[in-house]
């Protein structure tokens, strides 16, 4: 059996033998616009030091030939030299490229000056609290302080996810339930540079809050409204192991249950403490339905069955023009009920051992026409949050059908290849949104980056694996640049998606110039019970292999070196496994921050993780 030396010395050998002698590569559009010496091909995926200096976006373009200063005319749109945002449908299609009309916030009628007589009430005093304090973690908020962070909730967090219709409910819940007050202020608090100090402690409070209801067993509508608060806007934790939102969401929706909350108009309050807190027909319903679209969110990127199936208080709510439902709702419940049909006809399979479908295309073909019907009616009204979580659903769609193992090469006409290209325009597409709009990454859901992660990983196993002539690898290593830049930026910041940018960047750099795809992963199951998930899973799993293997050839130079300065023969052991301790990216020995060249990784791989 080999022993360990030879093992890393020959996947080392192997990894860096494709590496070539490094040359100037094609510069960006703005160095060859300014004439300035470029190296964006030396530090992909990062924008090239003029542009990362600068503060601007770069992108490479071949075709692209220098503009006279006189003739420069101010650029609009998603990317430098495109006026105006093209759908993967229209791209596809040749049609005229439609605008991306941004819908401005429609809060219910009413709202805001539920708001203003709320706030008015804490600054005034009136019968409101001075003070909102919590004894053991020494939180003491005035009055004051808690009307503004409940206008900061109001005004830009929860027009993305419009769960409290009611804003005194939240101030009611003081006293009546503790964990959604105090996770309000913690969510509100995070994106609110004057109140950010308080943040740390709101979020531990909230934590150990949503910790006692499992052991009081307590039942309310307002605590199923706060575990789908921080499911949505999460609090994430350093190690990956000890995230709980998949908790939070299986016990949202099990309290709902038992509350009647999948039937509005018929609740059942026996386990509740008082019938009052099982709300009103309104809070009830918008309650059920926010517990369907966050269950799809996590199911669907875990790759498993959902927890709920589509109702009647679902499809009601789709069908009827109900008042109290938001607009931003109605969209994201549409997109989450698509998603359930997929992911049910897809990758539920009773007859497979994976849960896949044989034969998926024909099903890809009939979702991939209600996609479109979707898209021509929302098109002009959702935001860009809502348009990040069409594209993703677009993308899992096609995942589908580009993981099947083929045991014959594609032909040119292959109905597949038309479904690479299209997947390829729909990452690349999602990407652009995000990259545009980055609030809606810095400050979105946990959806919107979970969306933006999937659709990266996604284009390095297109960049890696298919063939050339059905991609724009040029585009597909720009949006991957911008996206890179836009992360590493986000992760250089004290808020909560530091962790999650850096594991991100540090994936892409271990997978951007990764050769052996057509090689299986070592891992039982390797990647093929996560539905959508499977054909970006094995983006991870390969980067993790890579990880390990640069992890034991540091380890070996370690020992060699200790057992020479020693002057006794070095002990190696006989097989190489994987470790699993150092899955998690934050653990791999990547210094991506301070690295002048991001494409070719340095070979001092000795330091300590």
């Amino acid at each position: 059996m080999e022993n360990i030396q030879s093992t890393v010395a020959r996947s080392h050998a192997n990894s860096t033998s494709h590496i070539k002698p490094r040359r100037a590569g094609v510069p960006c559009m703005r160095c060859r616009q300014m004439k300035v010496k470029c190296n964006a091909s030396q530090k992909f995926p990062a924008s090239c030091s003029a542009c990362e200096k600068a503060g601007e976006r770069c992108s490479v373009d071949p075709s692209f030939k220098r503009t006279p200063k006189r003739s420069l005319k101010p650029r609009h749109g998603y990317e430098e030299g495109d006026t105006a945002y093209r759908t993967p449908h229209s791209e596809g299609s040749g049609t005229e490229p439609t605008e991306l009309s941004l819908r401005p916030d429609e809060p219910l009628p009413g709202s805001d000056s539920s708001v203003a007589r709320i706030t008015a009430e804490l600054r005034l005093g009136g019968k409101r609290s001075a003070r909102f304090t919590h004894e053991a973690t020494g939180i003491n908020l005035t009055s004051s302080v808690v009307a503004e962070l409940l206008e900061e909730y109001y005004s830009h967090l929860h027009p993305k996810f419009p769960l409290l219709l009611d804003p005194a409910t939240i101030i009611d819940s003081y006293e009546k339930a503790p964990l959604l007050f105090w996770s309000v202020l913690a969510i509100a608090s995070k994106g609110s540079g004057k109140h950010a100090s308080d943040y740390p402690r709101l979020q531990i409070l909230s934590r150990q809050l949503a910790a006692d209801i499992l052991l009081l067993g307590t039942r309310s509508i307002y605590l199923v409204q706060a575990l789908l608060l921080l499911c949505v806007w999460s609090f994430p934790l350093e190690d990956m192991n000890k995230e709980l939102l998949s908790m939070y969401c299986a016990v949202a929706i099990s309290m709902a249950r038992s509350l009647g909350l999948h039937r509005p108009q018929y609740p059942f309050p026996l386990f509740a403490a008082k019938a009052s807190e099982i709300g009103t027909l309104e809070t009830r319903t918008a309650t059920w339905l926010s517990c369907f679209i966050v269950d799809q969110w996590h199911t669907a990127r875990f790759g498993v069955p959902s927890s709920i199936r589509i109702d009647h208080t679902v499809l009601h709510a789709l069908n009827v023009s109900m008042p109290g439902i938001p607009a931003t709702t109605r969209i994201q419940l549409h997109i989450a009920l698509v998603t359930s049909k997929i992911s049910a006809a897809l990758g539920e399979c009773e007859t497979s051992a994976t849960g896949l479908t044989a034969d998926p295309l024909p099903l890809v073909r009939v979702f991939e026409t209600e996609l479109c019907m979707m898209q021509d009616r929302y098109a002009c009204e959702w935001s860009p949050a809502d348009e990040v979580s069409f594209l993703d659903v677009r993308l899992s769609l096609y995942s589908y059908v580009l993981d099947q193992k083929k045991s014959e090469p594609l032909k040119s006409l292959h109905p597949e290849n038309e479904l690479i290209t299209q997947s390829s325009i729909t990452a690349r597409q999602l990407l652009i949104v995000v990259t545009t709009f980055p609030d809606a990454l810095s400050t979105g859901t946990f959806h919107v980056f979970r969306s933006a992660s999937y659709a990266v990983f996604f284009l390095l196993r297109i960049l890696g694996t298919a063939p050339s002539e059905f991609i724009d690898e040029m585009g597909i290593r720009n949006i991957i640049r911008q996206t890179f830049a836009l992360m590493r930026d986000i992760s250089q910041t004290g808020d909560d998606r530091r962790s999650q940018c850096v594991r991100v960047c540090r994936i892409i750099e271990h997978m951007i110039d990764y050769e052996d795809w057509n090689k299986d992963t070592p891992f039982t199951g390797k990647a093929e019970s996560f539905m959508a998930n499977n054909f970006v899973a094995d983006v991870a799993a390969r980067g993790m292999i890579k990880a390990n293997q640069r992890h034991a050839a540091a380890q070996t130079e370690r020992d060699c070196r200790e057992a020479v300065a020693a002057g006794v023969p070095a002990e190696v052991e006989s097989d190489f496994d994987l470790d699993f301790s150092i899955w998690d990216p934050m653990a791999w020995n990547v210094n991506w921050q301070d690295s002048d060249d991001l494409l070719f990784l340095s070979e001092d791989i000795g330091g300590s993780l």
